[in-house]
């Protein structure tokens, strides 16, 4: 079973996917100081071995966009509710590692930040 990003060949990253959503329209879209929130989450390109932290309010969509504008295998290791704050925070964070735009060098200290954020879920 493919384990990239696909919700026709990974259960298991659609139902993630599923979860996240869920959780988000269930928790509506603003925060306490009334930015907007979604979902803060980390692609791998697994190819070019690069991570790419992004922001979206509907990570299905943007993931799908992602997808079929790269010909690289695309994979999500993780995401969790948060804000385009959020975003430009761990960017900012890991600027050293910055390949260009969203994408980093690959870094276990990026992946183990993901996997262990307390409002996240871990795809991998």
């Amino acid at each position: 079973m493919n384990d990239c990003y696909d919700p026709i060949f990974c259960p298991k990253c659609h139902q993630a996917i599923d979860d996240l959503n869920l959780y988000h329209k269930n928790n509506g879209i603003t925060c306490h100081s009334g930015l907007k929130t979604a979902f803060v989450y980390l692609l791998k390109d697994c190819d070019k071995e690069l991570l790419k932290i992004g922001f979206t309010i509907n990570l299905d969509r943007r993931l799908t966009e992602i997808k079929n504008a790269n010909t690289n295998k695309i994979k999500l290791l993780a995401a969790f509710h948060g804000t385009k704050y959020n975003e430009k925070i761990l960017q900012n964070r890991w600027a050293k590692l910055r390949y260009k735009g969203e994408w980093f060098s690959n870094d276990l200290e990026i992946e183990d930040y993901f996997a262990n954020h307390p409002r996240g879920i871990k795809i991998y």
